[in-house]
């Protein structure tokens, strides 16, 4: 079965192929009635959609990491929520790429997300649907948030790069503890950094106050435990 209290659910039937490598772009999509379809996919992605990792958080990765392209279509026996396709997702990846990792908790240096004096400024969402939701890159210094968590906000600033740099320089973990979603924008003037070849023709708030003007919360710099995931072991996925 594709869902049980007593084992690790599984796909009911799964191809994992690797991508064309004429192809260009790449997609991941969970489907209503279970299914899972990605295009163009690296390991990469497949394990941060499965596990929630965060880039900072992954380590033994092999050389062909990010460069090696797969396309995965997956579907379980029956409907099932997002949170069971990535378990599904992780028995995927032990059976067809042979996984094997473990994980450490190390106290490092990292922006905690909080909620400022004030109070949250967060509009929560209205859930007319099961179309999931997400926060989106929307330009230079904008980021936008439909039906999204707080962690989907802290995962975006923890990995997001534009123009080959990251918005932050370390990880963000989310201690809210906000648990509803939302719909919400958030607008800055991102730094400049020796390569930038011309000034922004902004004067908007920095990334810091942004996220306490506009969401109601507070980026800090502590030292945290933060999960490292560990890869011992993983093979290429061959045609199947």
């Amino acid at each position: 079965m594709a869902v049980c209290l007593y084992a690790q659910p599984v796909f009911e039937v799964a191809s994992v192929k690797p991508a064309n490598p004429a192809s260009r772009g790449m997609s991941m999509d969970i489907l209503p009635g279970g299914s899972f379809i990605a295009n163009g996919v690296s390991l990469r992605s497949l394990l941060k959609k499965a596990y929630g990792l965060r880039d900072f958080q992954i380590e033994g990765s092999p050389s062909w990491f990010d460069s090696q392209r797969y396309d995965v279509s997956a579907k379980a026996a029956g409907p099932v929520d997002v949170q069971q396709v990535n378990l599904m997702l992780r028995a995927l990846l032990v059976d067809r790429f042979k996984l094997k990792f473990r994980r450490e908790s190390r106290e490092l240096q990292a922006y905690v997300l909080t909620i400022a004096r004030n109070g949250p400024r967060l509009k929560e969402a209205v859930k007319e649907d099961d179309s999931s939701g997400g926060v989106r890159m929307r330009g230079v210094g904008h980021l936008a948030g439909i039906k999204a968590s707080v962690g989907q906000l802290a995962e975006m600033l923890s990995d997001v790069a534009l123009n080959g740099r990251y918005i932050l320089d370390r990880p963000v973990l989310d201690r809210t503890g906000l648990s509803a979603v939302y719909d919400f924008t958030l607008e800055w003037t991102p730094d400049l950094t020796p390569t930038d070849t011309a000034p922004t023709a902004s004067s908007g708030p920095s990334i810091f106050t942004a996220v306490q003007e506009q969401l109601g919360l507070k980026l800090e710099l502590r030292k945290a435990p933060v999960e490292i995931f560990i890869i011992d072991h993983v093979e290429r996925a061959s045609d199947n």
